[in-house]
């Protein structure tokens, strides 16, 4: 891989697995919830305090609605949004190939670009709108220049301090949780750490409260209750301490989650993981930094009451680099065709499992939602959520979402029902609902009440509905 060629091929092959996201529209809950706000940021002008459905709505920071909206604003399509995540993604592959090139050498910087941007994992998160790609580029700024500022440099210390800010700003002090834990650890095991350990960090404190009060000030002042009930403890507190039940796991399996998560979602680099891991007598001290900053953020969210399978996206960048380090070791003599290979396959497992999954369900409701835009009419949510038996599916429980993207598609708020009173309170309108929500006798009520639902849909309806709500003449 030597040359400006072989120097390419590694970027082409990691970039490839990013590429399409615009091929499928948006995904809910998470991609649905990120593009309503951006849509309110939008339509309101009010960039402090993120709205859904016309309320204030703090479950994530702000980093990723300012980084989205103007990819929105310009294109105007869905598949802007993602814009954000696929840079973030691959500016967290180049600042770790250069951070390896300068500490490890010329031969690791190319695995680094492969190993991270061929892992299912890493390349899945990078294609959604989601706050994980920006979380974990500015951490991982921020881990990269803590270690280049080992012996003091004011620059390598600001710089880390400014990304560890943007990483608050991305998903809240959750990145302050794991960062510090990292430095303190990598400062007592190092000398050259420690030696310079006491300089610069006044002013780096500085920058990094600056950084975070751009949005934090402004958004306690708007909102001083909400903002810290609702962000501080409810999404921050609360969630990592187990409060979050949709999230919480059994201890048992909670324990193999991450481990279990990291080595399949990083296949087939995960096989060498064994091997990447070496005594800690053999150890060199930039390796036994990417260890320390793996294990602690591994064991961060291990122990953390509430789980997904995404929140070990942070601990997949040091993972990944120390894996790279031990393939990087000796010059390749010859083209990689194993990476080449994987990153086909990666890509074609994204593009095809997203656009599938995609077709299933949310193209549906989706193009009905910019029908029932073009209609400029208001537009009623009916009982799409999950739904309790005797509430219109007749299960018990269905794993189903409100469809917060609708309010991105129909580009305005969405008002919700979930009973004929609240449908008849807020109409007239153009309702969306799902197959089977109304039934025969809803439509006889209704009537009775002096209002008339007629069918809008353009096409014989799979799971969803559209009705125009009116009042009989």
């Amino acid at each position: 891989m030597n040359g400006p060629r072989g120097r390419a091929l590694p970027i082409a092959l990691a970039v490839l697995p990013l590429l399409g996201f615009w091929l499928y529209g948006l995904f809910d809950l998470d991609e649905g919830f990120y593009a309503a706000v951006v849509s309110a940021m939008l339509r309101t002008g009010d960039w402090i305090t993120p709205h859904y459905r016309g309320h204030p709505w703090f479950e994530k920071p702000i980093l990723l609605y300012w980084a989205a909206a103007p990819f929105a604003k310009v294109f105007g399509a869905a598949w802007a949004l993602r814009v954000p995540s696929v840079l973030a993604n691959i500016g967290t592959y180049a600042i770790c190939a250069a951070s390896m090139r300068r500490n490890v050498g010329e031969s690791a910087a190319p695995w680094t670009w492969m190993v991270l941007g061929t892992s299912l994992l890493v390349a899945a998160l990078g294609r959604m709108m989601m706050t994980d790609a920006l979380l974990v580029f500015f951490l991982t700024g921020a881990f990269l220049a803590h270690w280049e500022s080992r012996d003091g440099s004011l620059r390598w210390r600001l710089a880390a301090a400014a990304s560890l800010g943007f990483a608050v700003l991305a998903k809240g002090p959750v990145a302050l949780l794991l960062f510090a834990p990292v430095a303190v650890l990598a400062c007592w095991r190092e000398p050259d750490l420690r030696a310079g350990f006491g300089r610069g960090w006044v002013l780096g404190g500085v920058v990094f409260a600056a950084v975070v009060a751009t949005w934090y000030a402004p958004a306690y002042l708007a909102n001083p209750d909400s903002f810290v009930q609702k962000f501080l403890i409810e999404q921050n507190i609360q969630r990592f301490a187990g409060g979050d039940a949709a999230h919480a796991v059994p201890l048992w399996v909670g324990l193999p989650l991450y481990p279990a998560v990291l080595l399949v979602g990083m296949l087939p680099w995960s096989l060498y993981a064994f091997r990447a891991f070496p005594s800690p007598a053999k150890e060199h001290p930039y390796e036994a930094y990417l260890a320390t900053w793996f294990g602690v953020v591994l064991l961060f969210f291990t122990i953390g009451g509430s789980k997904l399978p995404h929140y070990i996206f942070p601990a997949a960048i040091p993972f990944g680099m120390l894996i790279a380090r031990r393939l990087g070791r000796g010059e390749p003599a010859r083209t990689p065709w194993g990476a080449v290979a994987t990153s086909l396959v990666v890509a074609a497992l994204l593009n095809v499992g997203f656009v599938l999954y995609y077709a299933s369900g949310q193209a549906e409701v989706h193009r009905l939602a910019v029908e029932a835009r073009a209609l400029g009419r208001p537009v009623i949510s009916y009982q799409m959520g999950r739904r309790e038996k005797g509430l219109g599916t007749g299960q018990a429980k269905i794993q189903e979402t409100s469809l917060p993207s609708l309010e991105y598609y129909v580009n305005r708020v969405v008002l919700e029902a979930e009973t004929l009173d609240e449908l008849e309170a807020k109409g007239p309108g153009i309702v969306i609902t799902r197959v089977g929500r109304l039934r025969d006798r809803d439509f006889e009520t209704l009537r009775e009440q002096g209002w008339t639902l007629t069918p809008l849909e353009k096409a014989p309806p799979k799971n969803y509905r559209m009705f125009q709500l009116s009042r009989m003449p």
